[in-house]
């Protein structure tokens, strides 16, 4: 599956075995890739999660759920991660941090646990609410 949290550690793996032989020139490029991908088309890793963040807050505000607060929060703070990942992938390959993809696969995959679940939380709110 190449979306959601199996495809994030898909790619974590993918990451983790780039190799370095060359000086890290297709590493770079790899992950130069991801980074465009994540920040610069549509809206992002990041980007999305604030989006339905705030749509989360919204709909607590309708509703009256606070549940819905506390699990737009945690969104936000799994965005700023995705954030900080994209920042420190672009750092690697412009040469100002030494490449490591290992250190980003890494990160990849604690993204992929938090994100896990915050949609089980998410899941468990909804069907307390539907009761």
């Amino acid at each position: 599956m190449l979306v959601g949290v199996h495809g994030m550690r898909m790619l974590a793996r993918q990451i983790e075995r780039l190799p370095l032989a060359d000086g890290g020139e297709r590493a770079r490029l790899y992950i130069g890739n991801i980074v465009r991908m994540q920040e610069e088309i549509g809206t992002g890793g990041g980007g999305f999660r604030f989006l339905y963040a705030s749509f989360l807050q919204e709909l607590a505000a309708k509703t009256g759920y606070a549940a819905l607060d506390g699990l737009a929060s945690r969104l936000v703070e799994i965005g700023d991660r995705w954030r900080e990942f994209a920042l420190s992938a672009a750092r690697m390959i412009r040469g100002r941090d030494t490449l490591s993809p290992a250190v980003l696969a890494e990160r990849l995959r604690a993204l992929a646990a938090d994100e896990r679940l915050f949609f089980q939380s998410l899941h468990r709110a909804q069907r307390a609410w539907a009761r």
